[in-house]
């Protein structure tokens, strides 16, 4: 399945850019490992997709590799898109919010002083929603550090 290259937008990046002087030796499967390694270390779970997207104008259609992460126990939670592009000797690494978290939507649901929204409210109190909330957040922050942790 290709990913519309929309979601390799600004507003969606889960990181800011991460550059590599020397990147001859950064592929997405070094990344993989790496970050793989790292979550396995903090103990979230966590897998990965090989997919592409499909990239460049209406005359000079391109394709590119990319990972897709998403948490293995939670599919609900926002899934991840990681891109390795190179120039001169330099790699880039995004890595870009794709798709969208049960949990979050419940929540903005919940907002607001609406009769829904007061209703959507009520049941979110009885399911135990914030934990649920909380946990998909404190995920999010850790795999963030995951990430962090290749410009240390």
């Amino acid at each position: 399945m290709a990913l519309s290259a929309d979601w390799l937008s600004d507003d969606r990046r889960f990181i800011d850019r991460v550059r590599f002087q020397d990147g001859s030796n950064v592929t997405l499967e070094v990344i993989r490992s790496y970050i793989q390694d790292k979550a396995d270390s903090y103990g979230i779970p966590i897998a990965f997709n090989a997919d592409t997207v499909k990239t460049g104008s209406l005359f000079n259609k391109q394709s590119e590799d990319v990972l897709v992460l998403y948490n293995t126990q939670h599919p609900e939670y926002i899934k991840f898109i990681i891109r390795v592009s190179y120039q001169g000797t330099y790699a880039f690494l995004d890595v870009f919010q794709f798709g969208a978290s049960k949990n979050i939507r419940n929540e903005n649901q919940a907002s607001g002083f609406s009769t829904g929204a007061i209703f959507k409210s009520l049941i979110n109190s009885a399911t135990g929603h914030k934990q649920k909330l909380e946990d998909e957040n404190n995920y999010y922050t850790i795999l963030h550090d995951c990430f962090m942790s290749l410009i240390e």
